[in-house]
C-alpha cells in the first residue's frame, strides 16, 4: 500500500479496519486536529486584534465608499454580483 495515495477505504470491514484503516484514520487525526486548532487560533487572534485596533492607536473614520454605498446588481449568470455605487457593472 502506498503511503501517499489512498486506494482502498472500507471502514465498515473489521479486518480492514484492524490491519489498515485504524492506522490511516489516526494518522489523519494526528495531522488534522493540530492544523485545525492552529487555524482557529489564528482566526480568533485576528478577530480580537481587529476589535481592539482603536485602543492600539489606529483610529478609523467612516468611508463613504464603504458597504453602505454598495448595491446588488442582477447578474446575467443567475448569481448576484455586487458593485460599489455609482457606476455600472463591467461587461464580461
Amino acid at each position: 500500500m502506498s503511503t501517499s495515495v489512498l486506494t482502498r477505504w472500507e471502514p465498515e470491514d473489521p479486518a480492514f479496519w484492524k490491519y489498515q484503516g485504524a492506522r490511516i484514520a489516526y494518522r489523519n487525526l494526528y495531522i488534522s486536529i493540530p492544523a485545525l486548532m492552529l487555524a482557529f487560533v489564528v482566526w480568533m487572534l485576528w478577530s480580537v486584534v481587529a476589535v481592539n485596533l482603536d485602543r492600539a492607536g489606529f483610529h478609523f473614520t467612516g468611508n463613504p465608499a464603504g458597504p453602505g454605498r454598495r448595491r446588488p446588481w442582477g447578474s446575467r449568470s443567475g448569481t448576484a454580483t455586487w458593485s460599489a455605487a455609482p457606476g455600472r457593472p463591467r461587461s464580461r
